[in-house]
């Protein structure tokens, strides 16, 4: 048997594993990448690739559209290299940044001259 944090809430793990996956990623913002494609990939010597900010994308919108404040961690992977984040530290470097939250809240209302998220492009306000 498999132990889980108690933060977590043993209410998730009652249900079947389809429901628990999906009540998990309420609360653990993840950016799965295939393992070949390195180059959006982020990797130990340079975290600024496109994986994390598209994870930084995923935070903001559970934050802001969800009203989601008890995320507890974020996650990169490429199923072989993981990175886990503390949520606390990605709400104080990145959220709590009033210039990047602005700019994110201009950007998913259509301010900005561009909505894209395509692939090779940053968004709009990273």
């Amino acid at each position: 048997m498999t132990r889980y944090p108690a933060e977590w809430g043993q209410r998730i793990f009652r249900v079947g594993q389809r429901a628990w996956l999906v009540n998990l990623l309420k609360i653990l913002p993840a950016e799965v990448k295939r393992p070949s494609n390195k180059g959006e990939m982020s990797i130990r010597q340079n975290l600024n690739a496109k994986a994390f900010h598209e994870l930084l994308l995923y935070y903001f919108q559970e934050r802001e559209r969800s009203r989601n404040s008890d995320i507890r961690h974020c996650v990169i992977t490429n199923v072989y290299e993981w990175f886990i984040f503390d949520a606390a530290l990605i709400d104080r470097l990145f959220y709590r940044n009033a210039h990047l939250t602005k700019e994110y809240k201009a950007w998913s209302s259509g301010q900005k001259v561009s909505k894209n998220n395509e692939v090779g492009e940053r968004p709009g306000w990273v």
